[in-house]
């Protein structure tokens, strides 16, 4: 990111979920058994907050970031079910932005939702590069 800013190029970041339904770290941070609705929102939030600050610690504008609040831990779901929600948004970021990169979680990711999100992004831009990362588990 810092090298794309430093040669003057421009950078979107698409945050899928808002990493909000992740009850083990926030029950033991907020020391309660029962997480709400309400609970995992403010969690959404405060990971949004957390997002925008990195970024901002990257020298990355605020205005690259785009949220689109699909349901964390719903990814996989969603592609199992053909639902095609999250193709179709990409889709529209990559023709309105026209990245000559795209840098996306792997399809070797052990994380369900990140292999999801590997379908998705290709599906919604074949024709431009994709590079991917592993998160969870290790890449061949």
């Amino acid at each position: 990111m810092q090298r794309v800013l430093a040669t003057g190029g421009e950078l979107r970041i698409v945050f899928v979920t808002d990493g909000e339904n992740n009850p083990w770290p926030q029950r033991y941070l907020e020391r309660k058994l029962f997480v709400t609705a309400k609970d995992r929102a403010m969690w959404g939030r405060m990971r949004r907050r957390e997002a925008l600050c990195s970024l901002e610690r990257l020298g990355v504008p605020e205005q690259s970031a785009i949220f689109l609040a699909f349901p964390d831990q719903g990814i996989a779901k969603m592609a199992r079910q053909g639902d095609d929600r999250l193709r179709d948004a990409l889709r529209k970021i990559v023709n309105d932005v026209r990245p000559t990169l795209i840098v996306s979680p792997s399809s070797f990711d052990l994380h369900a939702d990140h292999r999801a999100i590997a379908y998705f992004a290709h599906s919604a831009a074949p024709d431009t590069p994709i590079a991917t990362y592993v998160v969870h588990g290790n890449a061949p």
